[in-house]
């Protein structure tokens, strides 16, 4: 794009943000861009995403709401200022008094810890409040008097140095901080009750190990007068976040001669909230965790953001089970064994983060007042791991893309449809859920457009819009990121350094499909209906499970998984299974140690070829075991085809090189699966239509892998059909919208024989003329992964007549 091209697209996105944003589809969102100087490009914005950077937002959205009372406003909790990110991770008070963060000094001369200023960081004070790892007690008495001591302990595994990968970067760019990768500690007692007095516990920073004399060395945060004395038989427990964060730009917005002081916080060595009902109450509030921290983000709403409709809970730690981000080693009930949090074999972790979202509508009596029930709340489900609180959420956030950037995700878009239908179908009202797509395309790009990759294409982008429009219809773009692997050159595109000089940060991103390449936002209506399949190009079932179909069998790779037998349905066309016993699932690769697998007699799979499966799901809920209120939370099941010629294995060798190459770029904690897909399982039966990506050639099974949770699970009605599934249209007052998920294959949809009724044609754009030029849309022709929006004719001819 040149100067002049820029310059142009300049003023139009101008021009068309004048004007006022209604109810229709799609509807365009900001995230995280709300800068005062550009709040007048933000008229057509219909959801606005803030964050707490207040140093450079200023409450701009609080403005924003003002002026524009019917466009959605949330407010993202982070705690990006401190150098974390992520809602599920933050710093104890007193460590966050430790670094001097709240010394008025240095406090009122850095942005970012205007925080502090404003009141909006949590300052969680009571050890108790935070997951530890399982820790040693010690060998000896420590005297009250010293900061820095060193204490024999009867276990060194606990106080091992961290091994994360990430962590070992950080600390390799950091080597001035000697300590870097040793862990922070809490150091308490435990009373006659055998309880931790967590009133007298210090917290504190390992600075040395010594493995053969079995002795750890702790310098302890708290002042003087707060410190401790402990007779030999304390425990020493480590925080459960094995991985620390790079905090360089933090230090840099100190002035000079304070940034020496500050060397110390460059490594920040997060911990996590222990929100599972096992937390231990303040006695001095009568509030755990979760009580603690909703009674904070509940004073912060009506003190700061007093006309803003809700909250976006950003992931850190991983909002449903905890990921590789977490230690292996947690003993949240605090009872000195190892449970991570599992119990019974259920994750009591996104039980207590339901808790808190309870908490912050309802309150405590005698303790705080809730935000009501009409609070809105959304938090990122970019994956099955990620929440699915879909009764007490207003949605999902996903972020990227609905196509992600590297494997298997990038292959995974049939699961993540099924997600965001799922939220228009179970979610609570109103459906806030929302796509910012961060890459690179043709309209907005650095380098040369023929250089862009998927996701990073305008096609993709199409993609996402198209998909938010079977839902909640909230997309946004933000040109952040290159494709993996890509040239980060892609993202400086012609003008970004004048729109960040100029306003502070980027010009809203306006694409044809928004306004139907004439100004006319929200042009599309309401919608006329559920999203609707396209089925015309599947082939009749090459597959049905039936009474005469043979049994799938069970695979478990070792103890402690452990499943029953499947037993056939009383009608016949399925089975039910029950998973006994379960282990520890902490990333993909966990996914298939304890599989059912189905035979598909007669059938011959093509390598790279995409199938449709088809079934009915249901299974016994497993959250209930904390309160009958989780009853609903669904359990999760992955699934993918195995070739029999190759042993039971997917035998591609880019399914292959998908394990290696996820492995690597997340140091091991998201690898293994190659082409799969996974799909939410609640105790209320409801059908699945999937794509299935067949990893190589010959005869098959599916494999359906239930290592996450315990309990029943029942298929039935299974069919399998070649051909994509997720080829959709949804039907709208003005127009149509039509979508194509395939990988590999184009979809030839007949309009005619959909809508015999009713006559389309293409939008009028400029940013891909040939894609949309204005004519006649009768049978149409969708590239794969790409999105097509259409105008009633009638509406289209009035228009420009207009």
């Amino acid at each position: 794009m040149g100067l002049k091209t820029w310059l142009l697209a300049l003023l139009t996105t101008a021009a068309a943000a004048s004007q006022a944003g209604p109810d229709g589809y799609p509807r365009p969102m900001l995230f995280r861009e709300n800068f005062p100087k550009l709040l007048s490009h933000y008229d057509h914005i219909q959801l606005m995403v803030s964050d707490l950077h207040v140093d450079k937002r200023k409450f701009s959205s609080v403005r924003f709401k003002r002026e524009h009372p019917d466009a959605v406003v949330l407010v993202q909790i982070n705690n990006e200022p401190t150098g974390i990110w992520g809602t599920w991770e933050m710093l104890p008070r007193q460590r966050i008094e430790d670094y001097g963060w709240l010394d008025p000094e240095v406090r009122d001369t850095s942005p970012l810890m205007e925080i502090f200023e404003y009141d909006i960081h949590p300052l969680m004070d009571f050890p108790g409040h935070w997951v530890y790892e399982t820790g040693a007690e010690t060998r000896d008495s420590i005297p009250a008097d010293a900061e820095t001591i060193t204490v024999g302990v009867g276990d060194m595994t606990p106080f091992l140095p961290l091994t994360h990968r990430l962590s070992k970067k950080v600390a390799k760019a950091h080597p001035e901080i000697t300590n870097a990768l040793l862990k922070d500690v809490v150091i308490y007692t435990r009373g006659t009750d055998e309880k931790p007095d967590w009133l007298n516990a210090d917290m504190g920073s390992l600075v040395a190990i010594d493995p053969a004399a079995r002795t750890v060395t702790i310098r302890r945060w708290d002042a003087r007068e707060n410190r401790h004395a402990f007779d030999a038989g304390a425990v020493v427990a480590p925080g459960a976040v094995p991985v620390i964060v790079e905090n360089a730009g933090v230090v840099r917005s100190f002035p000079p001669h304070l940034r020496e002081s500050m060397k110390q916080a460059v490594v920040v060595k997060p911990f996590m909230p222990n929100l599972t009902p096992f937390c231990p109450v303040d006695p001095r509030t009568g509030l755990n965790a979760a009580e603690t921290m909703a009674r904070h983000y509940a004073a912060m709403r009506r003190r700061h953001y007093p006309n803003i409709d809700g909250y976006v809970f950003d992931v850190s730690c991983g909002t449903h089970t905890p990921s590789h981000r977490v230690s292996n080693r947690v003993d949240c009930d605090n009872d000195g064994e190892i449970d991570n949090f599992q119990f019974d074999g259920v994750l009591a972790w996104p039980v207590g983060i339901s808790e808190f979202a309870t908490l912050l509508r309802k309150g405590k009596p005698g303790h705080f007042k809730g935000l009501g029930r009409d609070f809105r709340m959304v938090s990122d489900s970019n994956f099955n791991e990620d929440q699915r609180l879909f009764e007490v959420l207003n949605g999902g956030e996903y972020e990227h893309s609905f196509t992600l950037f590297f494997p298997p995700y990038e292959y995974m878009y049939s699961s993540n449809l099924d997600r965001w239908l799922l939220w228009e179908d179970r979610g609570r009202d109103p459906n806030l859920s929302f796509v910012h797509n961060k890459y690179a395309d043709e309209v907005h790009h650095g380098g040369e457009a023929a250089d862009l990759e998927r996701p990073a294409t305008l096609a993709h982008f199409r993609l996402d819009m198209a998909t938010a429009c079977m839902g909640s219809g909230y997309v946004g773009k933000m040109v952040l990121r290159p494709a993996h692997g890509g040239n980060t050159e892609e993202v400086k595109y012609p003008g970004l350094e004048e729109e960040r000089a100029r306003y502070g940060g980027m010009l809203p991103k306006i694409y044809d499909e928004y306004h139907a390449g004439r100004g006319e936002f929200g042009w599309l209506g309401l919608p006329e209906g559920d999203p609707v399949r396209v089925t015309t190009h599947l082939s009749k079932p090459v597959y049905a499970f039936t009474r005469q179909s043979p049994m799938p069998a069970v695979r478990m790779e070792r103890p402690p998984w452990r499943l029953s037998e499947p037993e056939r349905t009383r009608t016949g066309d399925g089975f039910s299974f029950r998973v006994r016993e379960r282990g520890l699932w902490r990333q993909l690769k966990d996914s298939f140690r304890a599989t059912v697998a189905l035979p598909l007699p007669g059938v011959e799979l093509e390598r790279n070829r995409e199938y449709t499966l088809s079934f009915k799901l249901r299974g016994s809920p497993v959250y209930d075991r904390f309160g009958r209120a989780h009853r609903n939370i669904p359990k999760n099941m992955r699934l993918r085809f195995i070739t029999d010629r190759d042993g039971g294995k997917q035998s591609d060798r880019a399914a292959e090189e998908l394990n290696t190459n996820v492995g690597q770029l997340l140091g091991g904690g998201q690898s293994g699966g190659g082409y799969m897909q996974e799909v939410l399982v609640f105790p209320r039966e409801r059908k699945v239509v999937l794509t299935l990506i067949a990893g190589g050639s010959g005869p098959a099974q599916i494999e359906f892998g239930v290592t996450e949770e315990p309990g029943n699970y029942e298929i039935s009605d299974l069919r399998l059909r070649e051909g994509c599934a997720d080829v959709l249209v949804r039907e709208f007052e003005h127009g149509l919208v039509l979508l194509n998920g395939s990988v590999f294959s184009e979809a030839v949809v007949d309009l005619r024989k959909l809508f015999p009724d009713a006559a389309f044609r293409r939008i009028r754009g400029t940013q891909d003329p040939v894609h949309n030029s204005g004519k006649p849309a009768r049978v149409v022709t969708i590239s794969a992964s790409d999105g097509l929006f259409l105008e009633r004719e009638d509406r289209a001819v009035s228009v420009r007549k207009k």
